[in-house]
C-alpha cells in the first residue's frame, strides 16, 4: 500500500519509503547492504553529525531522548531486539541536568542492561552506579550472583592495578598491586612503587618489607 507514502526505486526495486507518519525504511536484499554514509569534506576539524532531538513541551526526569535498535532472528524465525542503545535524561533540572547512555543486550533469552554511562559513572550490569558508595562508584560491576573483573596479561608480563593522585613523577603509581606471570608472584607496593611492602609467591611464601629503621 503506497497511499500517502513516498517510495524511491532503482532498477525497478524499492530502496526507500517514507510514510505519512514520518517513518523511513531503507531496504536491500544484498549482503552487507544497505549502507548509510554521511560525509563531510570541509577542511576543518569538525565532523558530520547524526542528531537525535527530543523537544518536549513538558520535559520530565527519565525521559528517553533517543534509541538505536539492532534486530535479528532467532533459530525459530522470530525477530528479537538483539541490541538496544538508548539515551535518557535522568534529571532535567535547569543547571543540574543528568543523563544516561545505556546499552542493552540479550542474556539467556532476556534483554539485560549490560553497560550504562550514568552522570559521569560507569555501571556494568547496573544502571545506577551512583547508588553505591561514593568513594568507589565511578565503576560498578554488578551481577546477581558471582561477580568479578579479570585482568589478562601475557605469559611473561605483568598484570597491575595502579592507584594514582596525579600525572607527574611517581604520582601515577603511588600504590600498585601487581601479578608477575612468568615468576608467579603477587606484590603490593606503596610510596610511588619505591617500596614493595608485601610479596607472595606460588609456594605461599610471604616477604614483608619494613623500612622503619
Amino acid at each position: 500500500d503506497t497511499a500517502n507514502t513516498l517510495v524511491f526505486e532503482t532498477d525497478a526495486t524499492e530502496r526507500m519509503r517514507i510514510t505519512s507518519a514520518g517513518d523511513v525504511t531503507i531496504s536491500s536484499a544484498t549482503s552487507t547492504k544497505p549502507h548509510l554514509t554521511i560525509t563531510n569534506t570541509n577542511a576543518d576539524a569538525n565532523s558530520p553529525q547524526f542528531i537525535f532531538k527530543k523537544d518536549s513541551s513538558s520535559p520530565a526526569d527519565d525521559d528517553e531522548v533517543g534509541r538505536i535498535y539492532m534486530y535479528g532472528d532467532d533459530d525459530a524465525g522470530n525477530p528479537f531486539e538483539a541490541v538496544l542503545i538508548r539515551g535518557i535524561t535522568t534529571d532535567v533540572s535547569n543547571g543540574s541536568e543528568d543523563s544516561r547512555l545505556e546499552f542493552l543486550t540479550y542474556k539467556a533469552g532476556t534483554q539485560t542492561s549490560t553497560l550504562a554511562l550514568n552522570s559521569g559513572n560507569v555501571g556494568i550490569g547496573t544502571t545506577s552506579p551512583a547508588s553505591y558508595n561514593a568513594y568507589a562508584n565511578n565503576l560498578v560491576v554488578y551481577e546477581n550472583g558471582h561477580s568479578g573483573i579479570t585482568i589478562v596479561s601475557g605469559t611473561t608480563s605483568y598484570g597491575s592495578l595502579y592507584f594514582a593522585d596525579g600525572t607527574s613523577s611517581t604520582d601515577p603509581y603511588r600504590g600498585v598491586i601487581t601479578y608477575k606471570h612468568d615468576d608467579e608472584f603477587m606484590m603490593f607496593q606503596t610510596s610511588g612503587a619505591t617500596v614493595t611492602n608485601l610479596k607472595l609467591d606460588a609456594n605461599s611464601r610471604i616477604s614483608l618489607s619494613n623500612n622503619d629503621n
